[in-house]
């Protein structure tokens, strides 16, 4: 809010949008919330056959799927309020954050192809 500049009405319509949805996002992140629990789980029990973590991991996506329909459909309420302007500086902040989301894999990746080099 801060970042875009929001104005008192926007974030009125924002926290809106939110308490709208949630009767619709909450049940799904809680559903994968418990379908992740699963996996783990099963991958831990160190007993699960290749066939059944295919299964679970099948569900877990298919709840994943749900839900960014469900951030799609926000999303698209959030821009509705949104200025072009503050769209535009949204979309940069979405950048930065993927540019640095970047470098931390790099470093990550480099970290795992010389585990014993310091840096």
């Amino acid at each position: 809010a801060k970042k875009l500049a929001l104005s008192n009405q926007q974030k009125a319509q924002m926290k809106e949008v939110f308490k709208k949805n949630q009767p619709q996002v909450k049940p799904i992140f809680n559903k994968l919330i418990n379908e992740k629990r699963e996996m783990r789980s099963l991958i831990q029990s160190g007993s699960a056959d290749e066939a059944t973590i295919r299964a679970q991991a099948a569900k877990v996506a298919g709840v994943e799927a749900d839900l960014a329909v469900q951030r799609a459909q926000m999303a698209k309420q959030f821009r509705a309020i949104l200025t072009p302007e503050q769209v535009e500086k949204f979309k940069a902040i979405q950048k930065e954050k993927d540019t640095k989301f970047d470098k931390f894999r790099e470093h990550m990746n480099e970290r795992f192809d010389n585990p014993g080099a310091e840096k």
